[in-house]
């Protein structure tokens, strides 16, 4: 069986394009797997199996992002430190960065959802570390946000493996996992 490989970035982006032409878009194959879903039970669509779907039309149109799935390799993924997520998504930022400058919201709305992660219980301390992986973070977040203002109240979010910093600046999509607090600014209300 294959599955994808989280460590990887496709070509061209996480995307699904669904039976009817629809291009479905999103920062992870869970997230487009999720907005598959979402998507199918709005237009009024049969669920169908995206998981199965998402994975099968991605290793045919690029089968360097597909693995064959063992045991080991799911231990493997489970086992994925926060720092090793949060490392990732600041890399796919910095990738994406080239294809296209990100999406900023202003300052205001920054800081608002600043204070709202400063408070939650999911804004996680990364473990400490090496000074090298310390400085690959740091130097991550200046290439991204620049002289905005960082919140140093802010971590990581251990439920979205996102770095807080970077992520309350950014306009990106909300997001459905279960586990977000309800006043969580990510989290998407249906």
């Amino acid at each position: 069986m294959k599955s994808l490989n989280p460590n990887i970035f496709p070509k061209g982006g996480y995307f699904f394009r669904d039976s009817d032409g629809a291009k479905i878009f999103a920062d992870s194959w869970p997230g487009v797997i999720r907005r598959v879903e979402a998507y199918r039970k709005r237009a009024g669509y049969p669920p169908g199996n995206p998981t199965d779907e998402v994975i099968a039309q991605v290793c045919a149109r690029d089968g360097t992002v597909c693995v064959e799935t063992t045991e080991a390799y799911a231990s493997q993924l489970r086992k994925t430190s926060l720092k090793g997520r949060v490392l990732q998504y600041l890399n796919r930022l910095r990738q994406n960065k080239t294809k296209e400058p990100p999406a900023f919201v202003d300052e205001s709305e920054a800081r608002r959802r600043a204070a709202v992660c400063a408070k939650c219980p999911k804004n996680t301390a990364l473990p400490g570390g090496c000074a090298s992986c310390k400085a690959a973070v740091t130097e991550m977040r200046k290439d991204l946000l620049g002289p905005k203002f960082i919140d140093g109240r802010l971590e990581a979010c251990i439920i979205l493996g996102e770095d807080l910093p970077v992520s309350s600046h950014l306009d990106q999509q909300t997001v459905i996992p279960e586990e977000l607090p309800g006043d969580c600014w990510r989290k998407r209300v249906l």
